[in-house]
Formats: C-alpha cells, structure tokens, sequence
C-alpha cells in the first residue's frame, strides 16, 4: 500500500502503519532465510515526522540486516519497502609472485577479469565508473567499487608481503528492495 504524508504526521498512527510494514514482510523474510522473527519492539522504530524517516530495522542472522520502512516514492506518497543487506566476504590466497609489484598486478588483473573492471582505461579522461576509489601504499592496496548489474557494493584488500603471502579480502555488501502491496 501507499499512505500520503499527512497521514503518518501522526506518530501513533506512524508506528501502526510501520508494525503493519513487519506484520507483512515477517513471513517472507522467514521463508527466504529460514528464520523465525520476533514481535518488533515498538520503542525501537525510528520515526520522525519532520523528515519523513518511519523504520525497523533488525538483524535476523549474521551478516543480514532487514530494515521495514516506510520510504517516499516518486511522489509525495510513502511507499512499503522492506530493504535486506546482506555482507558476504570472500578470502583468497595468492602465491607464487618475485615481489609485491608483480604481486599487486596480479591481483589487479584478477579483479579486472572476475569483477569486468578497467583500472588502465585508453583514454584516462573516461575512468571505469565502477571503481569508486583506489589506496595505494607498497604492499597493500584497497579498492571500494560497484557493479552494475548487481545491487552490491564492494571493498577488496589486498596486502603482500615480499611477494609471499599474499592476501585478497573481498568484502560484498547486497542491498535488495521489496516494495510491498
């Protein structure tokens, strides 16, 4: 369902609506993770009606975080959504490079082949708008980048030593939106 603004200037009518949001997003959240979801507490919604803010959020199991809100749409009306994060991290293990230089191209060539990323454009004037931003310091390097076909944001490090144990963190954080009925 949709609710004008004007409703849910009401605070009491605010946390009613949003206990409604979780009321229906309970048995999908259950369904899709296998859990079970306790009653909210009331006192913890987040609710102010001066910036439209109206949110739940709980963090069923490890790694997952489910926000019910109440969110403004194209419109002035507050639409039902129910937004999941889910972290999820992934360790590699590279071996085998003469030194931290051949290491850390390695580990750029890995990340331009899995992850369809450009850290060497031809023309430097048109960056890859995935890669969000670069660290650089000897023998470490951190990427924050995106994917376009995903809802994800991702932090990859990488830290070498000699060449030798050598170390990919790739950390992914999911955002998926259901808008409810």
């Amino acid at each position: 369902m949709k609710y004008s603004t004007s409703l849910v200037k009401n605070e009491d009518v605010a946390i009613k609506l949003l206990a409604e949001v979780f009321n229906k997003g309970k048995s999908l959240i259950s369904d899709i993770y296998g859990v079970e979801l306790n009653d909210p507490i009331l006192s913890d919604f987040e609710i102010d009606t001066k910036v439209d803010r109206y949110c739940y959020t709980i963090m069923p199991i490890k790694d997952i975080s489910v926000k019910f809100q109440l969110k403004k749409g194209d419109s002035s009306l507050l639409n039902e959504v129910i937004t999941i994060n889910e972290v999820v991290n992934e360790f590699i293990v590279f071996e085998d490079f003469n030194n931290n230089r051949d290491a850390m191209y390695g580990v750029i060539d890995y990340l331009e082949k899995t992850y369809d990323l450009d850290f060497t454009p031809l023309n430097p004037e048109n960056p890859d708008k995935k890669i969000k931003r670069i660290e650089s310091e000897n023998s470490h390097l951190r990427v924050i980048f995106s994917q376009n076909e995903l809802e994800s944001d991702f932090k990859a490090v990488f830290v070498c030593e000699d060449g030798k144990n050598c170390s990919l963190e790739i950390e992914e954080n999911k955002n998926h939106s259901i808008y409810l009925d």
